[in-house]
């Protein structure tokens, strides 16, 4: 397998699995294709192109493609993730609660490792309505511009701006600020 016109593999692996002979002389290779978006990724959407063929050139196939889009609020579980651990990626806090609630069948115990491979989602997937900005939407989900974009890298609005209706973000509320600060006045 050849990345067609030079790319790069972007975060991906191909790796052969196994090559067998068919009934024609002819030899069977099998590639497996991984890829794991990393934080940042989500929201993007990643092409790869590919040609297969001999070792001689001389035999080659049209190139192929496959289109990856990652998506908004989920998370892919790492070797060892714990809700603990994931909370404290996301910066929520000790606020594992969230995350155990959007998961309820999938995570028992917030201390056991989950799993790697599975996908846990992290907070709700919001559609932007018709004048939303970033400043607005952030007030009413009690979060920041800052927590939004951070999760969301394909929106480039500025805070004030407009986001065009119909768009997705994914929402996590802001647990970093600090707890409220209650003053009791004695009733004597």
């Amino acid at each position: 397998v050849q990345l067609a016109g030079g790319m790069e593999s972007m975060g991906a692996e191909f790796e052969l699995v196994g090559v067998e002979d068919t009934d024609d002389g002819m030899h069977l290779a099998t590639y497996r294709f991984q890829y794991l978006p990393q934080r940042g990724e989500e929201g993007a959407t990643k092409s790869w192109s590919f040609t297969c063929g001999d070792n001689q050139g001389i035999m080659t196939t049209a190139p192929r493609t496959i289109t990856l889009s990652t998506r908004l609020c989920i998370y892919t579980v790492q070797e060892h993730d714990t809700l603990q651990t994931i909370t404290r990626r996301y910066h929520l806090s000790t606020n594992w609660l969230n995350v155990w609630n959007a998961n309820p069948t999938m995570v028992l115990d917030p201390d056991l490792d989950i799993g790697a491979g599975k996908l846990i989602k992290v907070g709700p997937v919001y559609e932007v309505k018709a004048g939303d900005t970033l400043a607005n939407v952030a007030g009413q989900f009690s979060t920041t511009v800052k927590k939004l974009l951070s999760v969301n890298p394909h929106l480039l609005a500025a805070p004030e701006a407009e986001i065009e209706a119909g768009e997705e973000m994914c929402i996590l509320a802001c647990t970093n600020q600090p707890a409220p600060s209650m003053s009791y006045k004695w009733a004597y």
